[in-house]
């Protein structure tokens, strides 16, 4: 049961993931943008905005992934999690190429692969760890 909630999770998650990048350049920024200034403005930050705004940006393609990481893991087998969220990477960057004002790029999908990879790493190492000591405890 575990295992089909964490699929629907994914493909939710997936389903998230390809909405955001199928909205214009204009409408995405937009929205991005307004949750910048949001955090800009509680953070009360002296920094330029415009690096503040890129820092975000890169911030939730990570987290996005990192994310789909955790109901990937939990999902499917480890190697095909990797491998799944490489592509759910690729085809997010090659949503965009088709999107007015939007590019892929392969730098995302990078970024992407490293936020689900540090997830998956993470959970496999909290895993292992936690076998570990309940052993020890026997």
């Amino acid at each position: 049961m575990k295992r089909k909630i964490s699929c629907l999770c994914f493909c939710l998650c997936v389903g998230f993931i390809f909405y955001n990048s199928s909205l214009p350049a204009v409408e995405s920024s937009n929205v991005s943008e307004g949750i910048t200034y949001k955090i800009y403005e509680f953070l009360n930050l002296n920094i330029d905005f415009h690096t503040f705004h890129v820092f975000i940006r890169k911030l939730a393609h990570f987290t996005e992934y990192f994310g789909l990481g955790i109901f990937a893991y939990y999902a499917f087998d480890f190697k095909l999690t990797l491998i799944l969220c490489f592509i759910v990477a690729c085809f997010d960057e090659t949503i965009q190429l088709f999107v007015t004002g939007r590019s892929g790029q392969i730098s995302d999908v990078f970024l992407d692969s490293m936020g689900s990879t540090c997830c998956i790493l993470l959970l496999k190492i909290k895993e292992k760890l936690y076998d570990r000591f309940n052993k020890k405890e026997l």
